[in-house]
């Protein structure tokens, strides 16, 4: 009996550590390789240094740099793209573009004469003139124009007047159009830069009706109106022209304008709020008649006929230039 139990014990001790060694060899099998990979490149990526790290985001921020541009940096700006300056440019030639053309078609009518000036204006601008006295600082010898990134010198004693006229302007002369009432064009080299005119003073004319003012005009220059729109939108000044080279087609165009025989050549020229061009209209070229009529001493008022429109000019030395003392 004793030994009949001691026999199953050892039976039963031999299975279990059986299983037991089974169980080790299960838990020792090697895992697949897909896995093992996945596991390393895991550990990796969390095991990187800071060092690693920061190297590579170096080149994406160096890209992101790159791309960054003046407009949006806040560095300043590059050499690359300066800030150009202009010390001289060119003075308008309208005049003698416009004379020497006619003095080459003697033949031509005048309206197509009046067709090829307004080209040329597009092309040199007219010879503005602006009282810059408000633009010139004390002790200093130019005034700047700025058009954007670019910015014009004039110096005193070439476009700007090297003293002061009778009642202290201080004249630029400058080709340019106008753009607008506030706003002018500078013309160099057959591009248009574009300014503000705020701080330059202008001839200005004002028309009425009766009482009723009808428009303020600013004219191009110093200078006495030859005549009015009949809607008073418009004033009329004269441009002349070369006489050497334009008298004998000036003689054909005073076969239709008697009166313009004893007078030198000349153009219309028409100035609006907005722009001024030449007038194409042969009867627009005559001067109109007018009255002088009595003012006070700040102003000269002159009424023209037919349309009994009267024009208003301010004295240079009025309100305005007592402002500035």
């Amino acid at each position: 009996m004793p030994f009949s139990y001691s026999v199953k014990h050892m039976k039963f001790a031999s299975w279990i550590l059986l299983s037991l060694v089974l169980c080790a060899c299960a838990s020792t099998k090697p895992k697949p390789q897909a896995a093992s990979a996945k596991s390393s490149s895991t550990n990796s990526s969390h095991s990187e240094s800071p060092t690693a790290s920061a190297q590579n985001s170096k080149p994406q921020q160096n890209a992101k740099e790159s791309q960054e541009t003046p407009e949006n940096s806040l560095e300043p700006t590059s050499p690359d793209e300066p800030e150009e300056a202009f010390r001289s440019i060119e003075a308008s030639d309208l005049r003698d573009s416009i004379s020497s053309w006619i003095a080459r078609h003697p033949e031509a009518e005048f309206e197509e004469a009046a067709r090829m000036a307004n080209r040329f204006l597009r092309l040199h601008g007219y010879p503005l003139v602006l009282d810059a006295r408000r633009k010139v600082k004390k002790g200093q010898t130019e005034v700047k124009i700025v058009s954007g990134k670019k910015v014009f010198h004039f110096t005193s004693g070439k476009e700007l007047s090297s003293s002061p006229d009778i009642c202290g302007e201080r004249f630029l002369r400058i080709p340019a159009l106008l753009v607008n009432q506030n706003t002018a064009a500078l013309i160099h080299k057959g591009k248009e830069y574009r300014f503000s005119l705020k701080g330059f003073q202008r001839e200005k004319f004002r028309i009425f009706r009766g009482k009723r003012l009808i428009s303020t005009i600013f004219a191009p220059e110093p200078s006495e109106p030859i005549g009015i729109s009949a809607n008073g939108k418009s004033i009329y000044l004269k441009f002349p022209l070369n006489e050497a080279e334009t008298i004998g087609w000036w003689q054909k165009v005073a076969v239709f304008q008697p009166s313009l025989l004893d007078e030198e050549p000349y153009l219309t020229l028409r100035v609006q709020n907005h722009r001024l061009y030449f007038d194409e209209n042969i009867e627009h070229l005559a001067a109109q008649e007018f009255e002088v009529e009595e003012g006070d001493e700040s102003s000269f008022r002159w009424k023209f006929l037919p349309s009994k429109l009267v024009l208003e000019l301010s004295s240079r030395c009025d309100s305005e230039l007592k402002k500035d003392r």
